[in-house]
């Protein structure tokens, strides 16, 4: 906030489920999602709910040293994040 005022941040700290998304999310009117998440079912979800809205969608994982970061719905229409990883892995 100190570089700039006008950003407000939103943390949401309950299990996201198809059930739940529209309902915890819905409320902020996010202008763009960022994914931390540690499992692949929660990726998943999120990467479906932001092409569905049309949301801006940031991925960011890490493996011990190893580090993956991409951002998709930034051109509606355009690639999303079931267009890197059309299924998600085994559990």
């Amino acid at each position: 906030n100190a570089l700039n005022a006008d950003v407000q941040i939103s943390t949401v700290e309950e299990k996201l489920t198809t059930s739940n998304i529209e309902q915890l999310l819905s409320p902020f009117k996010p202008n763009i999602i960022v994914d931390t998440t540690d499992n692949p079912e929660t990726r998943f979800l999120i990467g479906d709910y932001t092409r569905e809205k049309s949301i801006p969608h940031v991925y960011a994982a890490a493996v011990k040293f190893d580090c993956s970061m991409s951002s998709f719905n930034i051109v509606p229409g355009k690639a999303c994040f079931r267009c890197l990883f059309a299924v998600p892995p085994p559990q």
